[in-house]
């Protein structure tokens, strides 16, 4: 990492948005779920070009968090909706980094990754069904998005579904890897369905979209994960703004009506993600505006600010190394808590299949590490209960 992006990500501030809300058990026979979700996707792309998608939401979704380890000579084209091409180039050298280090790539962006040799790439994140999000527009002609809103896809939040991308006519292009082309093209025929079969994308994977008439749909947002209800608007997502640093001092804002149970979190590790509990406290808000103040900073940290959940865990961070994947959760409670796995993550969440993997024992305002030893598999997503 070149010491100017480390400048910048020295004041860098990630506040988590969390997109799933529990409520607590009423009865002891039911489980207090996490309030978010973590996982990896391991990517496992070709020399040449691949049009991808970022399966998950990372603390740092720039390109130069995303792709640090691609060969040297590497390139990014991000699609743009303006002018409806893949623009502009973003390369890579070993010498200097990204040529555009802090540009950001969220679902459900699309891009072309293009690559001098075969390259894996794992991403690390909370899978987009936990992360509340915008509606997703096909604007009427071109377009390139990573998902294909279908009926299963649950609606919630912030957006009135209207029928998926199933109009007379509509095109989707899908690119193959193997071939360096696009495949021949899916179409839309009303009363006959998708030829010549129903479009798919892999968690990895962008597509080309064509249609006559702009169509609202609904992206894989703010799924459930305890299999309880849709997130609800008021929840007290910490929007930061206007971070301030005085000598070692750093500041934080952000929009609030009403009190508000707050943890700041920092990690020094720039580069694994390891995150330090530093204050806990009550926010209590001055004409719509919440601030508090950490002492003693350090030079080059990350922060982020989470409102506290009852007895609800957070997950936190998150590695994954050649057969583990190590994350960490933040215990409000003196408790046993059990860790699951799921290698799908399907929608509802309830339907996956969960695998319990370990138990950890957490004390309370206790930051604890989950390692599982047993992450073989190309994608894997974890909850904790209690």
């Amino acid at each position: 990492m070149n010491a100017n992006l480390i400048r910048t990500l020295s004041l860098q501030i990630f506040a988590i948005v969390i997109g799933a809300w529990l409520p607590l058990a009423s009865a002891c026979a039911q489980p207090v779920y996490s309030v978010n979700a973590l996982g990896y996707v391991d990517a496992n792309f070709v020399a040449g070009s691949n049009l991808i998608a970022n399966p998950l939401f990372a603390g740092d979704n720039t390109i130069s968090n995303l792709f640090r380890d691609v060969p040297e000579g590497s390139f990014f084209l991000p699609w743009d909706q303006g002018s409806k091409t893949f623009s502009p180039t973003n390369r890579f050298t070993l010498g200097s980094g990204w040529s555009d280090p802090n540009a950001v790539f969220l679902a459900p962006s699309g891009g072309f990754l293009w690559l001098p040799a075969p390259t894996r790439i794992s991403f690390v994140g909370q899978p987009w069904g936990v992360i509340p999000g915008p509606c997703l527009n096909y604007p009427a002609g071109e377009s390139v998005f990573s998902w294909i809103d279908q009926q299963q896809i649950v609606c919630v939040i912030h957006c009135d579904c209207n029928e998926p991308f199933e109009h007379d006519g509509n095109v989707i292009l899908t690119w193959n890897r193997q071939t360096q082309a696009y495949n021949p093209p899916l179409t839309y025929l009303d009363g006959v369905g998708w030829l010549p079969s129903p479009p798919r994308l892999d968690v990895t994977e962008s597509a080309h979209f064509f249609t006559d008439v702009p169509i609202d749909g609904r992206g894989p947002f703010a799924g459930l994960l305890g299999g309880g209800p849709p997130a609800p608007q008021g929840l007290p997502w910490l929007n930061l703004r206007n971070p301030e640093r005085s000598g070692t001092n750093l500041t934080f804002h952000w929009p609030s009506t009403s009190n508000v149970n707050y943890a700041v979190f920092c990690s020094t590790n720039l580069n694994t993600v390891v995150w330090e509990l530093v204050q806990e406290g009550i926010s209590t808000p001055t004409d719509g505006v919440a601030t508090i103040s950490v002492v003693g900073t350090n030079s080059a940290a990350y922060y982020r600010v989470l409102p506290q959940f009852g007895a609800s865990t957070v997950l936190l961070g998150g590695a994954r190394g050649s057969s583990n994947f190590t994350f960490q959760l933040y215990s409000p409670v003196a408790t046993n808590y059990v860790v699951q796995r799921t290698r799908t993550w399907t929608y509802p969440i309830s339907s996956a299949t969960w695998q319990t993997i370990t138990n950890v024992t957490a004390g309370p305002s206790n930051i604890v590490s989950v390692v599982d030893t047993t992450a073989t598999a190309d994608t894997g997503y974890y909850r904790v209960y209690h």
